[in-house]
């Protein structure tokens, strides 16, 4: 039985959806804002109050304790519509390998936090199937999206203009202290990637790289182009150009900001979707009557260019397509042989760059974190499970979109009355708060004393960015606004923007890693669930009731609460407590000693405090009377590292360096079983390491 309407719900299940929808899109714009990766140490990171992975923790945590709230209030109400969207099979099935992922991972603390940010959003997306059932919710998703975008082009262009020649005339003023602000040592390996990355001009927006940037802006871009279609169907009813202009003008800034991205990759993927879009337009009828047809013939031209590749990469050693394609087939050629070793269930998430020294081949200069091939991403470090289940998340959602039958209602609804106004002001304010007050205490720039300095940085970085989002969601919703029409269905154009806009984020992903920076990924399962939600408002899928019974109501809220406790004692407080600590350390050198030994206490899993531990008195050693002490305490706390990972060669090469410290400083008796370490550890250091 089809059930599809949000009256259908209790008033208490749809406040609630109102107000978690408002934290999704809030969650989703300051991902989309903020270079978040939990597995990269960001420059000037000192001033905050938690590191990289413990903000990337508390993000992802929102959203899983949104969905376990909904799921909370569908049971105390006793009665609600679910909406099967088939993502439920995909996430258990990867739920399970991110589990067995975590046990066989040498670094357990990596894998958890991988894994808690993977499943956030997926998670997300299974809520806000349940959440968007109204057109009106969907445009509002679909205008944040968007703006945010929008506000990323902005960011572009600043770079492209001024910003990144600011700060090579600021590295070539002083490039010691330039490099010693960034955190880096100089004339190291580290600095010379820095230096590469700062005169390639990268415009990455908001990102960590331009291709995620570039990936971001594919999936606002087709859904920009999906209301622009609309609005130009819909002009033949009006008696205003207003409404088409105004979408134009915004959907015009967010293409803008793909094509200065400059990312080679994105571009050539948005514009193969864009020529399936166009085919579509003119022909979908014809290739609806024919799309099993239609669906074969591009399945096995896939994988007739796969087999090429393969034959190619395998003959020459390299793929055509210049140097970013010669560094690409060497990552997939290493990254094949990790999971030779480790066929079942790979090498845990987020411990493919630990992983990866061990196979990398020689002639590859760079150790990466990522193979740049999302399949092998998910392939090497959660096994063939883990890639079933995440591509069977969003597979199911594409194959139904394709194979469904025609649609059996528009869904038309009003869209521009009272209601939506609400709706819209409360998503706009909410936003603009989040990018005002959430935003700056996770950027948490180091201000200078000057009172012009901080009002510059403050409207620099966050009013700007606020300002030029509400302006793009403006003129969004006057796009709305202006049009006469009462009723705007959500046809099979919005569909099939939608679709292509996510197939092109997996074209390109092939070839990169930016579907995993976590503002891509949230923003890639927020468009799936646009895409179910319009489906459902299309009559594609179907709803049922739940009606658990007092008991089973009492069993499932006792199993929520247990779920809480497990995550927050072993996924979330021990990540959060020593990232705030190793934060203080970071600011309190006077107290790092004793501050790394509490964070690498709170966190029992992660090596990163003890490793900071022996570099702390490494360092110590070189002014300390007592020398043999001081690396003494280093080999202990870099062998407790080396306990906690045993896959990483950098401990074992740190251990190596202090024991052959020791050896000069210790009696001329005890100097032979220090160098004897030291050749122990150095061979260990080797074997993770072969390359090097």
């Amino acid at each position: 039985m089809r059930i599809d309407s949000e009256n259908t719900k209790p008033k208490s299940l749809r406040r609630l959806e109102y107000v978690l929808l408002m934290l999704c899109l809030c969650v989703l714009a300051v991902r989309a804002t903020y270079p978040e990766n939990p597995h990269i140490v960001p420059l000037n990171t000192t001033a905050r109050i938690l590191g990289n992975d413990g903000f990337s923790v508390t993000i992802s945590t929102v959203l899983i304790f949104g969905a376990i709230a909904w799921c909370v209030g569908v049971f105390l109400c006793g009665k609600s519509p679910y909406r099967f969207s088939g993502i439920e099979i995909g996430f258990v099935i990867f739920l399970i390998a991110a589990v067995i992922g975590i046990f066989v991972a040498s670094n357990k603390r990596a894998a958890i936090t991988d894994s808690v940010t993977l499943i956030a959003p997926m998670l997300m997306a299974l809520l806000l199937v349940q959440i968007l059932d109204s057109p009106a919710k969907i445009r509002l998703v679909l205008f944040v999206i968007i703006a945010l975008a929008a506000a990323g082009s902005f960011q572009c262009f600043d770079q492209f203009l001024t910003s990144n020649q600011y700060m090579i005339d600021d590295y070539e003023k002083d490039p010691a202290d330039h490099i010693g602000r960034a955190g880096f040592e100089p004339n190291s390996f580290q600095h010379m990637l820095y230096e590469h990355r700062l005169y390639s001009k990268d415009i990455r927006g908001f990102f960590i790289t331009s291709n995620s940037a570039g990936s971001f802006a594919i999936l606002a871009t087709f859904a920009a182009v999906a209301l622009l279609i609309e609005k130009f169907r819909d002009r033949l009813k009006e008696s205003s150009y207003a409404p088409l202009v105004y979408c134009l003008i915004v959907a015009v800034a967010v293409a803008a900001g793909l094509i200065v991205t400059q990312s080679k990759g994105a571009i050539i993927a948005a514009a193969i979707a864009a020529g399936f879009l166009g085919v579509y337009l003119a022909f979908g009828g014809w290739l609806s009557a024919r799309r099993k047809a239609v669906f074969g013939v591009c399945a096995a031209a896939a994988v007739a260019g796969l087999a090429v590749m393969v034959w190619y990469g395998m003959s020459h050693g390299y793929l055509p397509g210049g140097n970013s394609m010669l560094v690409r087939w060497q990552y997939w050629a290493s990254a094949m042989k990790m999971y030779a070793s480790k066929p079942l269930a790979g090498v845990g998430g987020g411990n493919f760059a630990t992983y990866y020294t061990h196979y990398k081949l020689p002639q590859a200069l760079e150790a990466v974190r990522d193979p740049h091939n999302f399949v092998l991403t998910l392939l090497t470090q959660y096994g063939p499970l883990g890639v079933i289940g995440f591509v069977a998340a969003f597979g199911c959602v594409l194959c139904k979109t394709i194979f469904a039958g025609p649609a059996t209602n528009s869904a038309d609804q009003r869209t521009n009355d009272k209601s939506f106004r609400v709706l819209a002001g409360a998503g706009l304010i909410s936003i603009v708060v989040a990018l005002l007050v959430f935003r700056p205490i996770l950027m948490a720039d180091e201000l200078d004393e000057s009172f012009m300095v901080v009002v510059s940085v403050v409207l620099t970085l966050y009013v700007i960015v606020a300002i030029s989002f509400g302006i793009a969601f403006l003129f969004l919703w006057l796009s709305e606004e202006k049009s006469r029409l009462t009723k705007h269905g959500l046809d099979s154009a919005t569909r099939a923007a939608i679709f292509c806009g996510i197939v092109a984020v997996l074209i390109h992903n092939l070839i990169d890693f930016a579907i995993f920076e976590p503002g891509v990924l949230t923003c890639f399962w927020t468009m799936i669930a646009c895409l179910v939600a319009v489906d459902f408002k299309a009559g594609r899928y179907q709803s049922f009731v739940l009606r658990p019974p007092g008991a089973v109501r009492v069993a499932a809220i006792a199993t929520a609460v247990i779920i809480v406790w497990g995550y927050c004692n072993y996924a979330l407080v021990p990540a959060v407590k020593a990232s705030a600590t190793i934060q203080k350390a970071l600011q309190n050198p006077n107290r790092a000693g004793q501050l790394f030994a509490a964070a690498a206490a709170d966190d029992k899993l992660s090596p990163r405090a003890l490793n900071l531990s022996g570099r702390l008195h490494l360092q110590y050693y070189r002014y300390s009377p007592d020398k043999q002490s001081m690396l003494t305490q280093a080999a202990q706390y870099f062998d407790a590292a080396i306990q906690r990972d045993k896959a990483d060669f950098k401990n074992f090469e740190k251990l190596m360096i202090v024991y052959e410290l020791l050896a000069k400083v210790s009696p001329a008796d005890e100097a032979g079983e220090w160098t004897q370490k030291a050749y122990d550890s150095g061979i260990e250091t080797a074997r993770r390491y072969p390359g090097k």
